[in-house]
């Protein structure tokens, strides 16, 4: 397989640093050679999002720089904006190979690098996905799903808003966290209680700043409803 690099962005390095740990903890279960960049900064994506490109040119030289270093290299990202950012944003110069997360887990199960573990669980652990904004631009739909169905003992449950018509978890690309926090909480709310009402026991994305903003809505409203990364939950059923 071909060299990987994991560049866990800036969402799973200071604020959800779990994500980051369940990704290397993956790689390593599969017998996956991988390496990280040194220094690591951020993409660029909320500054592109923003408008702020001037700005954003700036993190792209970083990137451009440090060529020879992502030359070569399989480029596993846990989150949808760096994924973007390095797949429509960035020069074709740096002829940056990446990868969502959630497309490189699925070619782990395919290709039999990782095996899951039979379960004692009498009845099916019931699990609600949500389907982040920016995956869903980029046609990343099926593929968590896909994993999840793989897993032994796992009910998928679904939003009455998903795929391409998902609903926003709240952040907004960060921007309206950031500007509108009772808008943002508003929605995440929302998500939660929906996830209430069909019963789900866990709730998953494949987002980190999803996560971070189901996760504070969760806790806001006490609810029961554990909110996790997608390859946090999976980790834990890999042999």
């Amino acid at each position: 397989m071909q060299k990987v690099l994991i560049f866990a962005g800036c969402m799973s390095n200071y604020r959800l640093p779990e994500i980051k740990q369940s990704l290397t903890s993956l790689c390593e279960k599969a017998n996956i050679n991988y390496s990280f960049l040194e220094a690591e900064r951020c993409c660029g994506f909320p500054l592109f999002s923003s408008g702020l490109l001037k700005s954003a040119r700036l993190l792209v030289n970083y990137f451009l720089d440090n060529k020879e270093k992502i030359d070569g290299y399989k480029i596993i990202t846990p989150c949808p904006g760096c994924y973007k950012a390095f797949r429509f944003y960035y020069p074709t110069a740096l002829k940056i190979n990446a990868l969502h997360h959630s497309e490189f887990i699925l070619e782990l199960i395919e290709n039999k690098k990782i095996k899951f573990k039979q379960t004692e669980q009498n009845r099916p652990l019931k699990v609600a996905y949500h389907d982040p904004c920016h995956l869903v631009e980029m046609d990343i739909i099926e593929e968590p799903r896909k994993i999840l169905e793989n897993i032994p003992s796992v009910k998928i449950l679904e939003f009455s808003r998903k795929k391409k018509e998902t609903q926003c978890c709240g952040g907004g690309s960060g921007v309206t966290w950031v500007a509108y926090p009772r808008l943002s909480l508003s929605l995440a709310e929302e998500r939660i209680k929906e996830a209430l009402f069909l019963g789900a026991e866990v709730l998953l994305s494949a987002c980190p700043l999803c996560e971070s903003i189901l996760g504070t809505a969760s806790r806001r409203l006490g609810s029961s409803v554990k909110v996790m990364d997608i390859s946090s939950f999976i980790e834990s059923f890999v042999q």
